[in-house]
């Protein structure tokens, strides 16, 4: 086998382990979805969506490349095999699923009744605060007294 064939090889092999991996993983978390809430999803769920960027890692290690564009100029290079094409197309079809999947998900998790209320220049949500000065919860309308209001939320994580 020639050296160039044992390449086109090894792109076929990487392209299709990942696409492979990638399709097990959004039919995973389409199944979850249907299951669960999407909110309990992006809670406790989601971290199975992370095993896709080792899935990532390996075949472009595979293939010695360390961008998209660079993965994409190899493809193009080799795109007269058709195995190759077919497996690229693949690669974006799923791609394109994970991204509706997760705008899906997105748009139900932002719907709420709050959302289609607030507009620029109406009242704010009634949120209550910890003021860092005194220690007293206090709430955001305190401190609207019609004029700009800027706020520094700060979160620890212990």
């Amino acid at each position: 086998m020639s050296e160039q064939s044992d390449y086109v090889s090894l792109i076929i092999s990487a392209l299709a382990d990942l696409v492979a991996g990638l399709e097990g993983i959004v039919e995973k978390a389409k199944t979850t979805l249907k299951d669960v809430d999407p909110s309990e999803f992006a809670e406790s769920k989601i971290g199975m969506l992370w095993s896709a960027v080792g899935l990532y890692v390996t075949a472009y290690k595979r293939l010695t490349c360390m961008t998209r564009a660079q993965i994409e100029d190899l493809i193009q290079k080799h795109f007269r095999h058709i195995e190759i094409q077919d497996l690229f197309d693949h690669l974006e079809e799923i791609e394109d699923d994970w991204d509706k999947m997760l705008t899906d998900m997105d748009s139900e998790l932002n719907k709420s009744e709050t959302k289609d209320r607030l507009f620029v220049g109406g009242a704010g949500p009634q949120v209550t605060l910890l003021d860092a000065r005194t220690g007293e919860e206090t709430s955001l309308e305190k401190y609207q007294d019609g004029s700009s209001l800027v706020c520094v939320l700060l979160r620890h994580f212990a």
